[in-house]
């Protein structure tokens, strides 16, 4: 992989987490202000931005197969290598998890909605192959 190949890799997956950032905010405020029927067009942009940056940062670069794999097929260096970065992303998982949680309890936004909970899971999915991604990693 070339510096330009890691570039637009970075960038792709930056793409990919501001795409998913944004779709919390424009959920909420979607939820208050549009009917029904609009939230679907508004909300069309952002997922469209993530599926495409999810297919460049990890299904084209085979990040996604490689964290997702069984550890049986791996050789002893690829199982240090995923371990380091399971490792590595469960961590500011769950950092990141519980600073949701004080926030939401501190402004008063009890309530964990469908896209919040589906935003950490698709989160906690991507965060192994983005570490790997990041740190220039190949497989």
């Amino acid at each position: 992989m070339n510096q330009n190949d890691l570039k637009y890799l970075r960038i792709w997956i930056v793409v990919n987490y501001i795409s998913l950032l944004s779709l919390i905010p424009i959920y909420w405020y979607l939820k208050i202000s549009v009917e029904n029927e609009g939230r679907f067009v508004i909300l069309v942009l952002p997922v469209t931005v993530l599926m495409i940056s999810y297919y460049f940062a990890f299904v084209r670069t085979k990040l996604w197969k490689f964290t997702h794999t069984s550890i049986s097929g791996l050789d002893e260096r690829e199982v240090q290598v995923l371990y380091k970065s399971l490792r590595t992303s469960y961590t500011i998982f769950v950092i990141f998890t519980v600073a949701v949680l004080y926030f939401m309890s501190v402004t008063g936004l009890n309530q964990i909605n469908v896209m919040i909970a589906s935003g950490l899971l698709y989160f906690a999915h991507i965060l192994p192959s983005s570490v790997l991604g990041w740190k220039k990693i190949i497989i």
